[in-house]
């Protein structure tokens, strides 16, 4: 197994880590630096009309600081509990590829629904040059999401 030293976990901000931090912890070992950034989507929806409307980035600011207390707790009592959290407002492509250059991670977890090919294969475009690993992580089937609710697993069990 190849030994990473910087993990970018991104996701968008609606959507849950679910699999993800498990995954990344795994690969992170002892050694590796983790950030997991959220990233609210500005570039979709609808345009804003009439006198009051509201735009998009304004909308992000307001979602903002919920969001980003949500990914603090989240990180805070898991196995990733030393990990950098980052909530950014942006194009996604643009806002990864930010990212990517700034970071340098040598690896990049997504959810496989939520990170499609198109997006990654964009925000790898706009970053030039850098070139990390993509693992896909999907989703557990329906079935194991349901069993987790009514007997909830313990540490260690998968």
């Amino acid at each position: 197994m190849k030994n990473y030293r910087r993990i970018l976990i991104a996701v968008l901000a609606e959507q849950a880590l679910g699999n993800l931090i498990p995954r990344a912890a795994a690969l992170a070992g002892n050694t590796a630096e983790v950030m997991v950034a959220r990233i609210i989507d500005t570039a979709s929806g609808f345009a804003p009309d009439g006198p009051a409307a509201v735009t998009a980035e304004e909308k992000a600011a307001r979602k903002l600081p919920g969001i980003r207390r949500r990914l603090e707790l989240e990180l805070a009592y898991g196995p990733l509990a030393g990990a950098q959290a980052q909530v950014l407002a942006g194009p996604p492509a643009e806002v990864l590829a930010g990212l990517l250059r700034d970071w340098q991670p040598d690896l990049i977890v997504g959810a496989g629904s939520l990170l499609p090919q198109t997006w990654i294969e964009q925000a790898l475009r706009h970053a030039s040059g850098v070139r990390p690993d993509v693992l896909k992580v999907d989703r557990p089937p329906l079935l194991a999401q349901l069993l987790d609710l009514v007997v909830p697993r313990t540490a260690g069990q998968t």
